[in-house]
């Protein structure tokens, strides 16, 4: 799947080009397109807790920042409002995939379902983020 773009490639480009707290953690979008958003996540020394697992914080920071894409991908902007994950076995290995999905899209929020799955397609985790929509006088 890396590699393929969806129907906003020029969007998914200039994401990963722009340099902030998701590139420093490797964290990279890869599919764009209407109810569908996909990232990766290549794992390092850096992603991981003491124990030698993916640290929940990036769990939560790449499920939170994949999902915002779901949530705008009608050319609205939005800010995370809540979310909430659900770690479900621990990760290791050399990337993560995480894929999100629409619950409802709105006229002021947006609820969207994160799945994230380790190199050996295994789910590690699933939250669920409200988004809300900023007002153009923002």
């Amino acid at each position: 799947m890396a590699g393929t773009q969806g129907q906003y490639p020029e969007v998914v480009e200039y994401m990963n080009e722009v340099p902030c707290f998701n590139s420093y953690n490797n964290i990279k979008l890869v599919r764009l397109e209407d109810g569908y958003a996909e990232g990766r996540v290549e794992l390092s020394c850096n992603s991981m807790n003491p124990n030698g697992k993916v640290h929940g914080g990036l769990l939560f920071a790449c499920s939170d920042y994949i999902g915002g894409f779901v949530a705008c991908t009608d050319n609205k902007a939005a800010v995370t409002e809540s979310g909430n994950i659900s770690f479900l076995r621990p990760a290791c290995g050399d990337y993560l995939t995480v894929k999100a999905y629409p619950v409802k899209l709105g006229e002021k929020v947006a609820v969207v379902d994160v799945c994230v799955y380790d190199d050996r397609e295994r789910l590690i985790s699933k939250g669920t983020f409200t988004y809300f929509y900023m007002l153009n006088d923002f």
